[in-house]
């Protein structure tokens, strides 16, 4: 091969098209928001009082970011960090609950 075919070969390979610095930054920033968000998911799933809620919390969250890796446009992503945002704070809110609900001794009881 000389170097004539390398070159025609070169121009007409397919174009991409060009991913502009800042939009390139803002989907670095996006990745690492949804991971941090990840994270606070499976730390508040631990809250739960009882550990089958809390592996169902877990496979939840895991699902739902494997449903949704492949997302690309930055709207449809904003919207769901926050959602994810709202889940994080059902999740808390419920533990606090469950908790609360599991400690009271007479919730098993039986007369």
């Amino acid at each position: 091969m000389n170097d004539d075919d390398v070159l025609s070969s070169f121009r007409e390979a397919p174009r991409f098209p060009r991913v502009t610095l800042a939009r390139a930054a803002q989907a670095v920033a996006m990745r690492a928001e949804a991971l941090s968000l990840f994270r606070q998911l499976h730390r508040a799933a631990g809250l739960m009082p009882t550990s089958n809620r809390a592996a169902f919390v877990r496979a939840k969250v895991r699902h739902e970011y494997e449903a949704h890796r492949g997302e690309l446009e930055a709207d449809r992503v904003r919207f769901l960090l926050r959602v994810g945002e709202t889940q994080l704070d059902n999740i808390k809110s419920q533990a606090e609950h469950l908790s609360a609900l599991f400690a009271d001794p007479n919730l098993h009881a039986r007369e």
